[in-house]
């Protein structure tokens, strides 16, 4: 249905498309500059104009089409609801027709589920009020040090084997060289899963996880949570309204996980993940037990701490929301309120997809493998230490953080944030 150059043009209509997808195999939302990247939006940008909603000239350029995004996921992340914007060509002005066009072209882990009229002025990001988003957190993450290590031990990747891959980082550093023989194998990393499968988290540990993730509500400064940003810039500051943590869920008697829930106004770059990461480090190791929130001021504070960063696989956006929009400025039922809750008639398709492809997707029904990511995080870990302070001692100094937050490391001086 992509429209020849030439023929008439089909009259536009400003769109709010409910977007959901499962982020695993994808490189974030945002399009790349590296058009090798797969990408949420460089799909979108392919099914659009297959479907007819954009012209030829305008499918390389979403800007042209006023394209908007609510939150812009990293890659790996998920979303169960995410919102985009643009002016898109409806042919008989027949929305559900667009939606099934574009569905057509989408793969099976991407969808629209609902395509709704709003205002000329409308913006995602400006419209949107705060976000919510949702992280499956392994118990392993609140195991005890005892816990990990035996299982790392176990397959001959014990404190000489720590000792040797730290070496071996240390002389390539030195050297001015990337070290690459530091990770753990993939049949190692596969028979650690396996023990971690059983893991159950502690009523202790669950409860001081808890208490930290109250402590983040509020203002504070979150230069050490993102990259690239001091402790004096007014960005870094971020204002968090809930973050909660659910009961534990054994998964067919195998894997244990608690879903986390945290609000805000809005997230720097790989923020909610380091946050996940400090909270569960610091109530497994029993640092958040007296005071959290005496700790966490550190982390905010005006030092630099080079913080862990938990793997995106177990986050994805729950939802935007769009409070102020909604009582202001929709006009229903032409342009209505863009919330997709319980009365919603796309509600049950919207949650089927939350829970049978993105959750499950997160724990694969059980299956020990599902905890992959979190063992190539727990074993650097074990290398390369967590600093939840200044004063902290890091085992091999300056780690930094890639493009997709996983270490990587060179011999240059430590970043500032």
């Amino acid at each position: 249905l992509a429209r020849k150059p030439g023929e008439a043009r089909i009259p536009k209509r400003k769109l709010a498309l409910l977007l959901s997808y499962r982020g695993t195999q994808y490189h974030g939302l945002q399009r790349q500059t590296d058009e090798s990247l797969k990408t949420i939006e460089g799909e979108m940008r392919v099914a659009l104009a297959k479907a007819g909603a954009v012209s030829p000239e305008n499918a390389e350029d979403l800007s042209k089409i006023g394209w908007s995004r609510s939150a812009r996921t990293d890659k790996r992340v998920s979303a169960a609801q995410n919102i985009v914007a643009a002016k898109l060509e409806v042919e008989d002005d027949d929305v559900d027709a667009l939606v099934k066009r574009i569905n057509d072209e989408l793969p099976h882990d991407i969808r629209v589920f609902d395509a709704v009229r709003v205002t000329k002025s409308f913006n995602c990001k400006q419209s949107c009020d705060r976000r919510r988003y949702a992280y499956l957190l392994p118990s392993v993450l609140l195991a005890s040090n005892n816990e990990i290590d035996e299982a790392f031990a176990a397959v001959g990747y014990g404190p000489e084997k720590i000792e040797e891959c730290r070496n071996a980082v240390a002389l390539a550093k030195r050297e001015g060289a990337r070290p690459s023989d530091w990770q753990i194998s993939d049949e190692a990393a596969r028979q650690v899963a396996s023990r971690f499968a059983a893991c159950r988290a502690a009523p202790d540990a669950i409860a001081r996880l808890r208490q930290f993730l109250r402590c983040y509500v509020g203002t504070r400064r979150y230069h050490n949570f993102t990259k690239n940003l001091k402790s004096s810039d007014e960005q870094a500051k971020r204002f968090i309204l809930e973050f909660e943590a659910g009961d534990p869920r054994i998964v067919k008697d195998s894997t244990e996980w608690l879903r986390l829930e945290v609000v805000g106004q809005s997230f720097l770059l790989h923020m909610i993940r380091k946050m996940v990461a400090v909270a569960s480090e610091a109530s497994r190791t029993g640092r958040s037990a007296e005071d959290p929130s005496t700790l966490l001021d550190g982390l905010t504070s005006d030092a630099a701490v080079n913080l862990q960063v938990a793997p995106g696989e177990g986050l994805y956006l729950a939802a935007p929301v769009f409070d102020n929009y909604n009582k202001y400025k929709a006009q229903p039922p032409q342009k209505p309120k863009l919330e997709w809750d319980a009365t919603h008639a796309k509600h049950d398709v919207i949650e089927r997809f939350r829970v049978d492809v993105i959750e499950d997707g997160i724990v694969q029904g059980g299956r020990a493998e599902a905890l992959l990511p979190w063992v190539l995080y727990l074993w650097q870990v074990r290398l390369f230490g967590f600093p939840l302070a200044v004063e902290d001692p890091i085992p091999v100094p300056n780690p930094t953080s890639g493009a997709d937050g996983r270490l990587s490391f060179s011999p240059a001086a430590p970043a500032e944030g």
